[in-house]
C-alpha cells in the first residue's frame, strides 16, 4: 500500500485515537450497519463529539488529534509524547524515546527454534511464543535429526534413558 497515501503509523495513531473515544464515551466513534456504511463514515464523515464537562481540554485536544481524518495532519508519535495532557502541561516530560536494539539472529539458530518449535507441537507438548523458557517435561527429548520443512514423524520424541541424557536437547531454551 506504499505510495497510495498509506501510513500504517498514522493508521495506528488513529486506532489509539478510536479506543481512546470508547474508553471515554463508551462507544464507538463512527457507527453503522454494516462494514461498508462503516468504512465510507470513517472515511468521509466528521466525529461526533458528545457534549463534554467531565474531561480536560488537553484530552479533547489529544483525541481530536488522534482521530483526525488526514494523516498528513493527525498527531504523530513524537506530538503525543510532547502533548500537554500527556505531559502535565509540560511539568512532567515523558523521558527519552529509547530505541529498540536491533537483534541479529543467525539463520541456524532461527531454524532450530522452528524445529523445536514443529517437534514440541507434534509430541503434544505446550508450545508458548511469548515464553522465552521452553522445559521439555520429564520422559521426553526432541530429536535435532529433522531438518527444517522435513516431515517429522511422531517418534522424533523420544524417551530419555535411564542416564538422563536423550540423542537431543534436553534444556530450557534462552533467548539471547
Amino acid at each position: 500500500m506504499r505510495g497510495a497515501g498509506y501510513s500504517g503509523r498514522a493508521a495506528d495513531m488513529w486506532a489509539c485515537g478510536a479506543s481512546l473515544f470508547m474508553w471515554l464515551y463508551h462507544r464507538s466513534p463512527y457507527t453503522a450497519d454494516n462494514q461498508i456504511d462503516l468504512l465510507n463514515a470513517i472515511a468521509n464523515d466528521e466525529v461526533e463529539y458528545p457534549p463534554d464537562d467531565l474531561h480536560s481540554e488537553e484530552l479533547l485536544t489529544l483525541l481530536r488529534g488522534l482521530l483526525e481524518r488526514k494523516p498528513k495532519m493527525r498527531l504523530r508519535t513524537r506530538d503525543v509524547r510532547r502533548n500537554s495532557f500527556i505531559t502535565e502541561n509540560g511539568t512532567n516530560p515523558l523521558p527519552a524515546a529509547i530505541a529498540a536494539p536491533v537483534l541479529t539472529v543467525a539463520k541456524v539458530e532461527l531454524n532450530q527454534c522452528v524445529q523445536r518449535a514443529v517437534l514440541m507441537k507434534r509430541a503434544g507438548l505446550a508450545v508458548d511464543a511469548g515464553s522465552a523458557d521452553h522445559t521439555v517435561p520429564p520422559g521426553a527429548v526432541l530429536s535435532d535429526a529433522v531438518p527444517l520443512g522435513a516431515s517429522a514423524p511422531l517418534d522424533a520424541v523420544q524417551p530419555e534413558t535411564a542416564s538422563g541424557a536423550g540423542e537431543g536437547v534436553n534444556a530450557p531454551v534462552q533467548a539471547t
